[in-house]
């Protein structure tokens, strides 16, 4: 689970699905938005993200959960590597339902190098 400094809070979740940059991978896309530091006044500067899973995927909780339990996983050991503060959220698709936490770190690891947020 991610600490809570890196959870994105529910009111900036529309902005970040409005105005952010999409990437699509195997199973998951993300969708960012790079923090600007003259309109976050108020706010601390911290990479935040959120883990989205629809019922369309799977109508059990307990699948659900562990997709967003792999992704969030995953994002935490990516952090470190970032290079600049985004908002971003995840949202999980069928083809992550069979995948181990491998599998996800490294789909994850090259969405981040397709947006360019990681370190070279």
């Amino acid at each position: 689970m991610l600490p809570r400094t890196n959870r994105l809070p529910a009111p900036h979740i529309s902005r970040v699905m409005k105005y952010g940059k999409r990437v699509v991978g195997n199973g998951v896309t993300l969708i960012y938005r790079i923090k600007n530091k003259e309109l976050r006044i108020k706010e601390r500067e911290e990479k935040r993200f959120v883990f989205i899973v629809s019922t369309k995927v799977d109508k059990r909780a307990t699948v659900r959960n562990r997709m967003r339990r792999l992704m969030s996983e995953s994002v935490r050991h990516v952090l470190p590597g970032m290079t600049i503060n985004v908002d971003g959220v995840m949202i999980g698709s069928r083809g992550l339902i069979d995948c181990t936490q491998a599998e996800v770190e490294i789909i994850v690891q090259d969405l981040f190098q397709r947006a360019k947020l990681l370190k070279a």
